[in-house]
């Protein structure tokens, strides 16, 4: 893996485009399979270490800033997360603080959640859980 500090760059976000339904498909919604493929259980420590894990690799190739970005995927908690969480920002917020420590709180932690507009928002932003 090259040097990304060669380049000047030391700043993740993750965001993947190699996904055609995420661009050039963008209209197609994502079949039962490919959806739950997608989707992060938020009390599972598997998935936190896998994120762990992504962080990790980036953080040794020289990243110092970061994006966790939690935007326009569904806003439905799974039956494991219901139980451990009071509400789908709870479970997120979780995710977030669990990474930003791991990181030894970094001075740039972008943070973007799945309601962050009205348009994601159960009935409305300023209601929304």
């Amino acid at each position: 893996m090259f040097s990304c500090l060669r380049f000047g760059l030391n700043t993740y976000v993750y965001a993947p485009k190699d996904d055609v339904k995420h661009r050039s498909r963008w209209r197609d919604l994502y079949s039962y399979e490919e959806s739950i493929e997608l989707n992060i259980v938020y009390s599972s420590e598997k998935d936190l270490n896998a994120l762990k894990r992504k962080f990790d690799q980036l953080s040794n190739c020289g990243c110092e800033h970061w994006a966790l970005l939690f935007d326009d995927i569904e806003h439905e908690m799974s039956s494991q997360d219901q139980t451990r969480f009071t509400s789908f920002a709870h479970a997120q917020v979780a995710v977030t603080n669990a990474i930003y420590d791991y990181l030894n709180k970094p001075n740039l932690f972008l943070f973007c959640p799945t309601q962050y507009c009205s348009r994601m928002a159960k009935s409305a932003l300023e209601t929304s859980p």
